[in-house]
């Protein structure tokens, strides 16, 4: 818990210290990427949010077309 705390407190100090024009994120699910977004949010820096669709990049096996030996072969 004390951990938590002492990473907000951090990027509240690197938002103070430097003026950013914005914010790149890779994913919104990590726990530092949520301090950044609200934090970034809260001092109107703009957010670039990137996130891709785990499922567009795995291989799904019913989207898989066999060809087959025609029967008569």
């Amino acid at each position: 818990m004390t951990e938590g705390i002492e990473e907000i407190e951090l990027i509240k100090k690197l938002f103070t210290k430097f003026k950013f024009d914005s914010v790149v994120i890779l994913s919104e699910s990590g726990f530092h990427e949520q301090i950044i977004l609200k934090l970034a949010n809260k001092n109107n820096i703009p957010v670039i949010l990137l996130q891709q669709d785990r499922k567009s990049t795995r291989l799904n096996s019913s989207h898989v077309k066999r060809s087959r030996m025609p029967s008569s072969a």
